[in-house]
């Protein structure tokens, strides 16, 4: 199975908005690229081996989209498409200057399906294969996060020393699943929604709203989740998770049910922070996440998750007034229970103050959480199985991450990595079902590997669960379902301290730790002579 990931921000834009035109068949998959003024929409179906894209551009020159590492022009890949006389054509193009039209591939590694104008807009069909062709031109389509570029010029002008700056263009970002539902089963949703929500007149908020799942008193198993988006709201929602409320706070108190606040603030109900497991995660571009056929999240019976807060980040940039919501989640279950029950395993950093530093001004900075051999051995003794079967990942981390790397131990030697995402964005996150699934195997190990860049920071950034904080996480999807749900390590607190010449301290308080020893660092706070 393969996922699509692209990123994207519109870069110019038209005053007019015109209707798309249908699609040349019912594609699983499609976004529209320029989501200010929906000119360009993409649709695409894939096999193991080839990709299917079909572009819809409203004009009568040529469409575009690209492969980028970097959603730039250079050394991305890119696929230009016009109608001339009634013939379509397609050109295999690469990216050398952001100002220069792209020159062609010295191979053609695209085969054009079929093309036609109608109605002002231009229709183009085309096939890929999802390996690079051309090491020098081509990109692979991989599981990384990919930045989509996309152009429309309004005339046929094909000329590579063409002044490229004036054309329309932008970038976008989709993530898409592609796993089917299982067979023969009955299935019956329920709809977790932000209930008229009266989004602020702010640029971006995070509201957080406790919901109830419902408890039948029989095991049921969760085995799709799919966004409701509030038609016409499709550009103020960024991302959805769904987060599990643990502890203290496995059952919250009945007035903080359905009530929305402002995520990592003040304004949280007290105890809300046990709610910290990501069970579900929908994004921007992103359509309904598949349980595989043969697994499924349990609830509906006692110790499986009773209560979750979901987080949506509303993307409001005009600040625009009077936005009433109600998207939200929409879950499908069955009580054909599947053969096996999925475990999810949060690994990497501990969640910690002090014990997870960031410095200011840093291009690259890798934090690492491991989950040892000896944890992991130890829980499959307690289940009772000797090996575990992987299938997806979702890693996370906060505003700081630039990259991420799920990697994978055996016998002291490292496998290929479980996930790695070079080009992570906090704001487009979904769980990754990998291509193949992996084994898992008593005596394994896992690590994870956060890239942070702090550039722009003039202080250290500590751990936490703000975003203003970091975190460096991997939630692994599994089965068979173990009692395990953290395996984390971080940095051991006295030889932290150490480390920076502190020998004792008082009230150790993770926010506010001040220094005892050396005397002449009495006056200071832990967190104030690291910065």
């Amino acid at each position: 199975m393969l996922y699509l990931y692209i990123f994207a921000i519109s870069i110019l834009f038209f005053n007019y908005v015109g209707a798309d035109v249908t699609p040349t068949e019912s594609f699983p998959h499609n976004v529209i690229l320029d989501s200010t003024n929906e000119r360009v929409t993409l649709y695409w179906k894939n096999n193991d081996t080839h990709m299917t894209f079909e572009m819809h551009g409203q004009t009568t020159g040529w469409v575009g989209i690209g492969l980028s590492p970097n959603g730039g022009m250079i050394d991305a890949d890119i696929y230009i498409g016009w109608v001339k006389d009634g013939n379509a054509y397609i050109t295999d193009r690469h990216g050398q200057d952001s100002n220069a039209y792209p020159p062609k591939d010295p191979e053609q590694n695209v085969d054009l399906l079929l093309g036609y104008e109608c109605d002002g807009w231009t229709v183009i069909k085309f096939v890929r294969q999802i390996p690079a062709c051309e090491a020098d031109y081509d990109r692979p389509i991989t599981s990384d996060t990919i930045k989509m570029i996309w152009a429309l010029e309004p005339k046929i002008q094909l000329v590579v020393s063409d002044d490229y700056h004036q054309t329309s263009r932008g970038k976008n970002y989709i993530i898409e699943s592609m796993f089917p539902e299982g067979e023969e089963e009955t299935h019956h949703s329920f709809d977790l929604i932000n209930e008229e929500f009266h989004l602020p007149a702010v640029k971006s908020y995070y509201n957080c709203r406790v919901m109830a799942l419902p408890q039948t008193g029989e095991k049921l198993h969760l085995v799709k989740s799919e966004p409701i988006i509030q038609p016409g709201h499709e550009l103020f929602l960024h991302h959805i998770l769904l987060y599990e409320c643990a502890g203290d706070y496995a059952v919250p108190p009945t007035e903080h049910v359905n009530s929305n606040d402002q995520c990592y603030t003040a304004n949280m109900p007290p105890g809300s922070e046990s709610c910290q497991k990501v069970i579900l995660a929908w994004a921007i571009g992103g359509g309904a996440f598949y349980f595989p056929k043969h697994t499924g999240l349990v609830f509906g019976v006692e110790g499986a998750p009773r209560y979750v807060v979901m987080e949506t980040h509303y993307d409001n940039p005009n600040a625009m007034a009077g936005v009433v919501d109600s998207s939200g989640l929409r879950i499908t279950y069955t009580s054909r229970l599947r053969q096996f029950d999925t475990g999810i395993l949060e690994l990497g950093h501990t969640v910690s103050g002090i014990q997870h530093i960031i410095p200011p001004q840093a291009q690259s900075f890798l934090s690492y959480g491991t989950c040892t051999e000896n944890c992991m051995s130890s829980s499959m003794d307690d289940a009772g199985v000797t090996e575990l079967n992987i299938y997806g990942v979702m890693q996370h981390s906060h505003l700081l991450g630039t990259g991420m790397k799920t990697r994978y131990f055996r016998g002291g030697v490292e496998l290929p990595p479980l996930s790695e995402d070079k080009s992570y964005d906090f704001n487009y996150q979904e769980t990754r079902i990998l291509q193949e699934e992996r084994v898992f195997k008593k005596g394994d190990a896992m690590q994870v590997v956060c890239n942070y860049k702090s550039m722009d920071e003039t202080e250290l950034t500590y751990g936490g669960l703000d975003t203003t904080k970091e975190m460096c996480m991997s939630f692994i999807y599994y089965y068979p379902a173990m009692q395990l749900s953290f395996c984390q390590t971080a940095a051991e607190y006295n030889t932290l301290l150490n480390y920076f010449g502190i020998s004792e301290v008082r009230k150790p308080d993770l926010t506010n730790l001040a220094i005892v020893k050396p005397e002449e660092l009495s006056n200071l706070t832990v967190a104030d002579y690291i910065n």
